[in-house]
């Protein structure tokens, strides 16, 4: 069993709270995100409070512009508010973590997540759900614009080709030929 759903792009950890008289509060930006949150997943109709599992999340972050973006300081602020929207029972129950950065979003930004129960024995699984989650995400974001009401055309959301066993080996490298005529080593100069 899976969730998918889209958010709007997530305000950076190191903005997500501010000291205030002594104490600790959540800045503005961060509850306004967390309040978006909420509205999306009634908005998507996600499935909310649906397992105590073991969980694996993923998350492709397209940023609203060029910039350079450290795509982990949006994780910890997006595990939260989906906890907080009720998505998410605790992020306690989360084994696996896999953020990738994706093609830009402009003008806002958005960052599209998937939870899937998980069972950590079985690491194939967890191969299969890289690999399900970005071969699919161009089918499931076009499913998810066509529950919104929105275009089914999802030509911006075209992804690379999943990394394979293939890809990630490395080349055996190419023999170096023989010196043909060797030079003998330098005598070390004495002390």
């Amino acid at each position: 069993m899976n969730v998918f759903c889209e958010l709007p792009w997530p305000p950076s950890a190191n903005s997500a709270w501010r000291a205030v008289d002594g104490g600790v509060h959540r800045s503005q930006d961060y509850r306004a995100f967390q309040k978006a949150v909420n509205d999306c997943v009634l908005e998507q109709r996600v499935r909310r409070y649906w397992t105590q599992d073991r969980l694996a999340v993923a998350i492709l972050c397209r940023p609203p512009n060029a910039r350079d973006y450290d795509v982990d300081n949006r994780v910890k602020t997006t595990l939260d508010a989906l906890v907080k929207s009720g998505v998410i029972l605790d992020d306690k129950f989360i084994d696996v973590i896999l953020v990738a950065r994706g093609p830009l979003k402009a003008p806002s930004g958005s960052v599209i997540v998937r939870v899937e129960e998980v069972s950590l024995p079985n690491f194939s699984a967890l191969s299969d759900f890289r690999d399900s989650f970005f071969c699919s995400f161009d089918r499931s974001a076009r499913m998810l614009r066509s529950n919104q009401g929105l275009s089914s055309n999802a030509g911006d959301l075209q992804m690379a080709e999943p990394i394979t066993e293939q890809t990630t080996k490395n080349p055996k490298p190419k023999p170096v030929p023989p010196n043909p005529d060797p030079k003998p080593a330098p005598k070390p100069a004495p002390y």
